[in-house]
């Protein structure tokens, strides 16, 4: 894959995660927040900042929701990220336990407010690593 195609796929997935972001930013301040969706769209963010920066470093990875397998693969590149690697498995547990009634489990407001900091600890850390403020970035 070109560097030029890479750069445009990395921007998909950062424009992806951004989305999920926003979705809980803008639902996180209710009185009566969902909490469980909240969550859900937060581990997606962080899901898609990693699966970002593998793409940017052309690391293949696997279909998963697993933020710790994420964690790993991108370690391959960057030994760094092993440092996100407990926060990561606490927000990984939203991307599948919040969303079927067979595992119904609804989120503390604290429990909320910490995978907000988790996901946006992740966004951060792989945004200072993936050089992607090129041409029209």
């Amino acid at each position: 894959m070109s560097d030029d195609r890479k750069i445009d796929l990395v921007k998909q997935w950062v424009a992806k995660a951004e989305s999920d972001f926003i979705s809980a930013d803008r639902l996180l301040p209710y009185e009566d927040p969902t909490n469980d969706t909240i969550c859900f769209h937060y581990q997606q963010g962080a899901e898609k900042y990693l699966k970002a920066y593998s793409v940017r470093y052309s690391i293949p990875f696997p279909k998963t929701h697993d933020l710790g397998r994420l964690i790993e693969i991108c370690s391959q590149n960057d030994a760094a990220f092993n440092t996100l690697m407990d926060e990561a498995e606490l927000l990984s547990n939203y991307g599948v336990a919040v969303r079927y009634p067979d595992e119904w489990y609804i989120p503390s407001t604290e429990e909320t407010q910490e995978a907000c900091e988790i996901a946006k600890k992740i966004k951060a850390f792989v945004l200072s690593r993936i050089d992607i403020d090129r041409d029209n970035a």
